[in-house]
């Protein structure tokens, strides 16, 4: 997001929600496609806190997708 405004452009945010529920909180429109992220807070983030991610990713066949559990980046 800093990224963005800092070129001087607003970002496209969506979300993504699945018929059973599971959820990526934003979506960025980028150059590269779409970016799922996940934010979580916790002190032990743990690989299926980004169900969600990994669901969009396999979904879509995307190759570009993060998710953040506190401070700690994980890629699937």
């Amino acid at each position: 997001m800093k990224t963005f405004l800092g070129r001087g452009e607003e970002p496209q945010v969506h979300f993504f929600r699945t018929s059973d529920g599971l959820e990526v909180d934003f979506l960025v429109d980028a150059d590269a496609g779409l970016i799922p992220i996940e934010v979580k807070s916790s002190a032990t983030p743990r690989l299926e806190m980004a169900a969600a991610v990994i669901a969009f990713r396999k979904g879509l066949r995307k190759k570009t997708a993060c998710s953040w559990a506190g401070a700690l980046e994980i890629e699937s």
